[in-house]
Formats: structure tokens, sequence, C-alpha cells
């Protein structure tokens, strides 16, 4: 009896397309696990980034006295405001503070000065800062720009005219990587910087409690009128609670210090806590969960006042 034997020459095409199925899935499973670690490592980035300018804050303080404001007016001619009325009140509350903060900063201080760097300023140019352009304004001093190239100076060490240019400059207290810095075209404050986090699509923000409580958006209001210090990018700071009783107020986050804030991977802020809501929210380490669910955009935020992604609870 003669046996015959066969060769198989080729797969079938039920063996190819479960072959081709296989590797789909584990692409898919390799895809999956990239992209995590991927978001896991810009996440660390956004985290250490903060923590960084969370020290330059400090630095700050060190060399200047106070921590950097959020919120400044710089008139190149120095013409502030600084009359009070009746009853001891500033007549203009944030000429009186950006004057008071100015010259603490820098005592001797004398004008005119191109906050800006543009010698050719206009001799009445005023500029009002917010908190995502003071981080980078007070941590990386005079702003410049080469071409496409834009960058910070530090501060001249001229006691009477930090934008002096041709002298010696304090360093800067944060090196911005320069691709992300931006200006803002069409503002009024457009030659200044702020900077973008590592997802690159909000700048950080920054709120500064001005070293004493009830602090922060309180400091620099205009009567009962409420006004944040990223108002552009309607953004808040986050406080803890509304307290009750005799000393009622609110209860913030680093009540005597400063917030800065990452919008996170959706690219979108949480509102904070927000005083000119009729009923503003409050938002607790326990109650992470609640809050995120109530305003999503929240959840995936990050901030030097919480180790976790805004929407993650501690106890």
């Amino acid at each position: 009896m003669v046996r015959h034997t066969t060769s198989r020459l080729a797969f079938t095409l039920i063996e190819l397309l479960v072959v081709i199925a296989i590797i789909a899935v584990l692409v898919g499973l390799l895809s999956s696990a990239v992209m995590k670690a991927l978001e896991v490592g810009i996440r660390v980035r956004v985290t250490t980034e903060i923590r960084q300018m969370d020290a330059a804050c400090v630095a700050f303080k060190t060399r200047f006295g106070d921590f950097p404001p959020s919120w400044i007016r710089l008139r190149r001619d120095g013409n502030y405001n600084l009359n009070v009325d009746m009853i001891g009140n500033p007549v203009d509350i944030r000429d009186f503070m950006s004057y008071r903060i100015l010259n603490q900063f820098w005592p001797r201080l004398k004008f005119p000065v191109n906050w800006n760097g543009d010698q050719n300023a206009p001799a009445g140019s005023v500029w009002e800062l917010e908190g995502d352009q003071c981080l980078v304004y007070f941590l990386g001093g005079i702003p410049y720009q080469q071409g496409s190239v834009i960058g910070c100076l530090g501060f001249s060490t001229d006691p009477t005219n930090p934008a002096r240019a041709g002298t010696e400059r304090i360093p800067s207290f944060y090196e911005f990587h320069s691709a992300r810095l931006r200006t803002l075209v069409g503002t009024p404050s457009g030659s200044f910087l702020n900077y973008l986090d590592p997802y690159e699509e909000r700048p950080y923000v920054y709120f500064s409690s001005w070293n004493r409580t009830p602090g922060y958006s309180d400091a620099t209001r205009q009567g009962a009128t409420f006004r944040t210090d990223c108002q552009r990018l309607g953004v808040w700071p986050y406080a803890l609670t509304q307290s009750v009783g005799m000393n009622s107020g609110r209860i913030w986050h680093r009540p005597i210090t400063f917030q800065i804030i990452s919008a996170g991977k959706d690219g979108r802020f949480g509102p904070g806590t927000n005083l000119s809501s009729a009923n503003p929210a409050y938002w607790t380490y326990q109650g992470a969960s609640i809050y995120a669910e109530r305003f999503p955009d929240s959840a995936d935020d990050l901030s030097n006042f919480h180790d976790l992604l805004m929407g993650i609870p501690t106890n």
C-alpha cells in the first residue's frame, strides 16, 4: 500500500484572518498601554513644573520680600492715583495696590520705566497683567522677542529701574521653555507672556493671596464687586469652605500664599470658587469627586494644593 504525503505551502484564508486579528488586538493593547504611559508622563511633567514654580515663587519672596502678585497695573510714567477718600480708602484700589507692590519690590524706583523692555513705548503706556502673565513676568523678568524666539531677561540690578537695558541682571527665578511661552496679541498687555503647560493647550494660571486673609480676589475688589485675577481666562481660585458665625468668610486653599493651576489634559479649567456667582462652589479634598461631577472640566486639573487630579478625593 502506497501512502501519499502532501506538504502545506501556505496558510488558509481563515488562518490568515485569525493571525491578523490577533496582531490587531496586540497592537491595540500595546497602543493603549503606550498612550497611558505617555499621559502619565505628561502629568508627571505638569506636577513637577508646578512644584518648581512653587519653589521659584518662594525664592522670589526671599529676594523681594513678598510673593509675586497675580494682578498688577504697570504705568510707564508712574502716574498712579494714590488719593484716598474722606474715610481713608483708596480712590483707585488697583492703582494704590500696584504702586505699593512696586515700591516694596523696588523702594528706590524712579520713573519712567519701560516695563515691557520696549524703549519706544509711549510715555503714557499702561499695562495690566493678570495672573497667568504675572507668573511669567515676576519669575522670568523683562520679556524679549528676537524673530520667532521669545524669552525672559530677568530684572536689572539697577535698583531705580528694573527694566534698564545694558546692565547686569538678576537671573530668572524659573527657566521657562521658550517654545511654550506665548504673547497675547491684540490685548493691552500683548507684549507680556504667559506659559503653556506641557499639554500645550492652556497656560498655567496663578493666584496670589496677597500674603494675607481674606486674600485672593478680595484684595483688589472695588466696593462689593469681586473680580478674579484671571478674568480673561474666566478662572477663579479655589476656596475650601464658607465659614459661618461672627468671623464668617471664605477659607481659601493656601490662604496666605498662592495657587498655581493647570487645565489638565482636556484643556479646560474648572470654575474654582466663582465669587461673581450667587452660589459659589467650594472644593474640598474629600468632596473632589462630587465637585468634578458638578463641574467636569475640573476633574483632570492639577494644582499646587492637591497632589492628585482635582477630581480624585483624598482624606
